[in-house]
């Protein structure tokens, strides 16, 4: 395509044949622009303004052209090249993309408004013009100024344009003319690039697609933003761009500018939002599922059920596919499946029994630190065992790990497959974890649950000598401290203690040597005299009471401790002592038996803890210990009221609420 013109506004010396007329080219494309766009001197006034801009501005063009940026718009430092922030009309706040060129030892400069910062509805259109508005006569005349400039300003102004702008012939597909920014963005020269077809410019094998958008925009101009649309660079790298495309008939024909957009980073965090919301309900789904998981288990009876239903709820909720719940089998290092849910197929019989010992093996790990493990793609792993084997063959491509635990005891650990990799963010490991403690809270309520009900009970008698070995060592042979209860109290516990042939300031001196004891009161004097102890989490105790159990007495005599605890009758007596070993290498099981609950010394404490809340358990039994109700008191209410932690009226409430369902109790019953 060519084109007649004079000497002022023919194309520029070196420009191939039919290329545009630079003039007709950059007005056409700076008002095509959907961006705000403004041109500026050398001496920073505008030559040059489209609707946009002057729509920003609430201005028209007669009152925008020849004056200074800085007199219009709010900035503090303009670059020669770069971004910065501005204020314009009301304060709106806007990011300005500057770009310079220079040429002849002329510079020229446009300013586009790329993006408002406060947000996209802080640009507005304005149909009102604002006040001292020129007539559209003078509007005219100021834009013919502008136009009637050189022609080489206009090569500067395209090339200073912040957009890569191609103009092509709209009946050919010919690339007529390109500016500095399309040379940088396809890495071509201009003369690379000009009198290729447009079709060059995109994915070789979609070669009928851009040429039927290349008609459409031929035809009607507009934007066009796809998700499908690429450029192709002379290194073979795609970049996806959108297409503000603007028509303009000449004399011989018709060109079509498009201003290319190269919008990478906006895509990718378009897919990375895409993803983050992907993640969010997948999240939000496992969330209800655990929620509903968690109230059911306040309604189970057996631990069966429990397991039942926690690996049925977690199929239910994608991407999982499969679960299942083992524990170490009893004097082997396997751990055995004892409940599952959803499309295992062989995996049932073959995965879900695997090697304790195992270190590559996550559901091993995750029994061994009680933390959740994760293999994010079990392709990928170089592990050579079973249970990857048999993953693999039922297409699970990630997996996770999650101890049973309450209190430090495990009671198993809970296998969650899925078909895709790269499931068990960190946030999602998180949710895990707590259901893998609710699940085990639930577990231990259901065996304390069971030895309310039981008709026995298990005592055993252990043996240590290094648990407190100062106190051991001065108690000597005459002297003799029982602990008799151990009550919990919130943070921390109270222990009521009988102290023979030790004296006060002896014994408390001792006491002094532990930083378990985090305070002392001595209730009573005489021998043998009776103390009260703040202890932090003492670590039998705890222990025992993860199996449901409570130390009855411990005793320090003859140079060791002696203690006899009570537990649920099918307690695991071996994994107790283990656990115990952990804590103090030394103990030892001296004896265990089964006593009839009808037989036990406390048989009257387990049918009055069904009637008692746990404060006001605590309460009385801190009440009794201490002496509140000997005569005369060994403690007041205010010293019990200072023990707990809590006010004299709230001591005296839960003492007499406890006593009336005591009384009731004994007193109500159908043979008294």
């Amino acid at each position: 395509m060519s084109s007649e013109t004079s000497d002022d506004e023919s194309g520029s010396e070196g420009s191939p044949p039919g290329a545009l007329d630079e003039a007709t080219f950059f007005r056409t494309v700076a008002e095509t622009a959907s961006d705000p766009l403004a041109a500026l001197d050398d001496e920073g006034r505008v030559v040059f303004a489209n609707d946009a801009f002057r729509d920003l501005l609430g201005l028209s063009t007669a009152t925008v052209v020849g004056e200074s940026l800085r007199g219009l718009v709010d900035v503090e430092d303009l670059p020669e090249t770069g971004e910065c922030e501005a204020a314009v009309g009301d304060g709106r706040a806007v990011r300005l993309t500057v770009r310079t060129v220079e040429r002849e030892g002329e510079r020229l400069s446009t300013v586009t408004v790329r993006s408002v910062v406060d947000g996209p509805d802080a640009v507005e259109d304005d149909e009102e013009t604002a006040p001292g508005g020129d007539s559209d006569d003078e509007d005219g005349e100021h834009e013919s100024r502008a136009l009637r400039a050189p022609r080489e300003r206009y090569r500067r102004l395209l090339d200073a344009a912040p957009d890569a702008i191609v103009a092509a012939d709209a009946e050919t597909g010919e690339v007529l003319d390109v500016n500095r920014a399309a040379t940088d963005l396809f890495g071509r020269t201009r003369e690379d690039l000009i009198g290729r077809h447009q079709t060059d410019l995109h994915p070789e094998e979609n070669v009928e697609q851009y040429r039927a958008l290349f008609a459409d925009h031929a035809e009607t101009g507009g934007v066009l933003a796809e998700d499908e649309v690429e450029i192709v660079r002379s290194d073979g790298e795609r970049v996806p761009v959108d297409i503000n495309a603007g028509v303009t008939d000449l004399p011989d024909g018709s060109v079509v500018q498009g201003i290319f957009r190269d919008v990478s980073e906006r895509r990718r965090r378009e897919r990375e939002l895409a993803a983050h919301r992907d993640e969010l309900a997948r999240l939000n789904r496992v969330n209800r599922v655990i929620r509903e998981i968690v109230q059911t288990l306040v309604d189970a009876e057996t631990r069966e059920e429990v397991e039942r239903t926690v690996c049925a709820r977690l199929v239910d909720a994608e991407p999982y596919v499969f679960a299942w719940v083992g524990e170490l089998a009893p004097g082997r290092s396997v751990v055995r499946e004892r409940a599952h849910a959803g499309d295992g197929g062989g995996f049932v019989d073959v995965g879900t029994t695997v090697d304790a010992d195992d270190e590559d093996c996550p559901t091993a790990r995750a029994l061994e630190t009680h933390e959740v493990q994760v293999v994010e793609d079990i392709e990928a792993t170089t592990a050579e065992a079973t249970w990857r084997e048999e993953a693999l063959e039922e297409s699970f491509r990630s997996c996770a790990a999650v101890p049973v635990v309450h209190d430090g005891r495990p009671y198993g650990v809970l296998t969650l497959y899925a078909d895709e990799g790269d499931v068990f963010d960190g946030r999602e490991r998180a949710v895990l974890a707590d259901l893998g403690r609710a699940v085990g809270h639930a577990l231990n309520a259901l065996e304390r649950k069971t030895a309310l009900m039981s008709d026995t009970v298990l005592e055993v008698e252990l043996q240590t000598s290094e648990h407190v070995p100062a106190l051991i060592e001065e108690v000597g042979e005459d002297g003799r401290v029982t602990f008799e209860r151990t009550i919990p109290t919130g943070d921390d516990y109270l222990q009521y203690v009988q102290v023979e042939n030790i004296s006060p300031e002896r014994f408390e001196t001792i006491l002094e040597r532990y930083p378990w004891c985090d305070g002392v009161r001595r209730i009573r004097d005489g021998d043998p005299a009776v103390y009260e102890l703040r202890a932090v989490r003492p670590s039998i105790t705890a222990h025992l009471a993860t199996f449901g159990g409570r130390v009855r007495s411990a005793v320090v005599e003859d140079g060791a401790i002696r203690i006899l605890a009570e537990l649920p009758h099918n307690t695991d007596v071996r994994a107790l002592v283990d656990g115990l070993r952990e804590r103090r290498e030394d103990i030892e099981l001296v004896a265990q038996r089964t006593v009839p609950r009808s037989d036990h010394p406390d048989r009257a404490r387990v049918s009055v803890e069904e009637t008692l809340s746990d404060r006001q358990q605590a309460t009385l039994e801190v009440a009794y210990y201490a002496g509140y109700f000997e005569w005369p008191r060994d403690s007041t209410a205010e010293e019990i009221a200072e023990s707990l932690g809590v006010s004299s009226p709230t001591v005296h409430k839960h003492l007499r609420r406890a006593q009336g369902s005591i009384f009731g109790a004994l007193l109500d019953r159908p043979d008294m």
